[in-house]
């Protein structure tokens, strides 16, 4: 028993602060303040610690213990810039609600496998996935979190890139959010003297010409470089430090595994673009009737 709480307390000692409540006696910012000064919202607080320490604790995975507390930290730094200049009457219900979210977050069970936290298990799958693939330096993954304003309440959302690459094949998936609403980006991309060479893009959500192809979309584009020149003007280098390789707030769904296998296994990938029929290209006149060149 002796040894069990020794372990305990070691343990609880090397826990990264970000697992912690706030200590309410160094408590600097006024958000903290707030915090601190409310019963429900230090209850809260307290549980967040405890959910997040026991993720923690659910992995001995070094690479998935780091993505969890940079995770944390990020979520931290959000909740500080985002939420610490609400006013003052829409204040509490709004920071009450988003730690309790983050709570159930991390809480959550893997429906697979209801012994081990969901985002663990979406860790490993993560992991699974990419080593399907060769890897090399451009793979990784660049994540940036806000508190988006959603009605009159603030919802925690992730957006970035997801970079993959086999061999000399580099394939990128990035979400933005502006003006309400996500739009995301599909990247082809090829090594080329040590840097990414833009292959060909298209959006999903973007609502312009260059709109991702698919089975809803059989109009859809790709937007190539019209020249060497302009690929060489779009090519990327390698990130001066290693990028992580694993984020579950930026899982891909089954559709998008599905695109980034094709493109990044296929070397044909993407296919030509199918030709209009004549008169159906954008800004055409419909094709004039026999023996009417006005086509009225």
């Amino acid at each position: 028993m002796t040894r069990l709480l020794v372990a305990a307390v070691a343990a609880s000692l090397l826990a990264p602060s970000a697992a912690r409540a706030i200590d309410c006696r160094r408590a600097a910012s006024p958000l903290e303040r707030m915090i601190c000064a409310d019963a429900a919202l230090r209850k809260a607080d307290a549980a967040l610690g405890s959910a997040y320490a026991g993720l923690l604790h659910g992995t001995d995975d070094a690479e998935i213990r780091a993505m969890l507390i940079a995770s944390q930290k990020r979520w931290v730094a959000a909740r500080d810039t985002w939420l610490g200049d609400l006013d003052a009457a829409d204040a509490r219900t709004i920071v009450l609600g988003a730690i309790r979210a983050r709570t159930e977050d991390l809480s959550g069970r893997a429906t697979s496998d209801p012994a081990r936290p969901h985002w663990i298990a979406a860790a490993l799958r993560q992991r699974a996935f990419a080593a399907r693939f060769t890897g090399g330096p451009f793979a990784g993954f660049d994540t940036a979190c806000y508190f988006l304003p959603v009605g009159q309440d603030r919802v925690y959302g992730c957006f970035g890139s997801r970079r993959f690459q086999n061999g000399d094949r580099v394939c990128t998936l990035s979400d933005d959010w502006a003006s309400g609403h996500t739009t995301e980006t599909r990247t082809v991309g090829r090594v080329v003297d040590g840097a990414v060479r833009t292959v060909a893009t298209c959006t999903i959500g973007g609502g312009d010409d260059a709109e991702c192809p698919g089975p809803e979309n059989p109009a859809g584009r790709w937007t190539r470089p019209a020249a060497p020149a302009a690929a060489t003007a779009s090519a990327t280098t390698a990130p001066a430090g290693p990028r992580a390789l694993l984020d579950v707030e930026l899982a891909s769904d089954a559709e998008a595994e599905t695109w980034l296998s094709t493109c990044l296994t296929d070397p044909a990938y993407p296919p030509p673009d199918p030709v209009p029929a004549a008169g159906t290209e954008p800004g055409s006149r419909p094709p004039a009737r026999a023996g009417d060149p006005n086509g009225k």
